[in-house]
């Protein structure tokens, strides 16, 4: 199986979402090496690490990495490109684990994890971007993806 792993918020810098992304995705070539797993240090536009791009944390015998993006802006181009599929090789899965998800996919299988909906009890514990920014990529995800996990 070819697997698309956002692995965008696993940098130095990582809090909560970034930590549960590097246990996923360490547990995953240790259980299932055999798979094919493309690494994508840059994913989509919503979250951006300027310095994800020049690390290589993960390794393994079917471990590539996918498209690194310096800006911003080079990131938003490629994620919100018409043919995402064929620029990504055709995954059979997509997992996206950042607040942002793509919504062109028609043939991968999209696997988006929902974290932290706290802020809906109290606006108080997040920024505006992300009361604003999450519930509308969340809404999205909910009509493009195949399965949701919801922390």
């Amino acid at each position: 199986m070819n697997i698309g792993f956002d692995i965008s918020q696993t940098g130095s810098g990582k809090a909560g979402c970034g930590y549960y992304t590097h246990a996923m995705i360490k547990a995953m070539l240790a259980i299932a090496p055999q798979h094919h797993y493309a690494l994508y240090p840059s994913f989509g536009d919503f979250f951006f690490d300027a310095k994800m791009p020049v690390l290589n944390p993960y390794s393994g015998e079917h471990v590539n990495y996918g498209p690194r993006h310096l800006t911003r802006e080079t990131a938003r181009a490629f994620w919100n490109q018409a043919e995402l599929e064929v620029a990504l090789g055709h995954p059979d899965i997509i997992h996206a684990n950042n607040f942002w998800t793509p919504v062109q996919i028609a043939s991968s299988r999209l696997i988006y994890t929902l974290y932290d909906m706290g802020f809906t009890v109290n606006p108080d514990w997040t920024t505006e971007a992300n009361r604003i920014g999450v519930p509308m990529v969340s809404a999205a995800a909910a009509f493009c993806a195949k399965s949701f996990a919801a922390m």
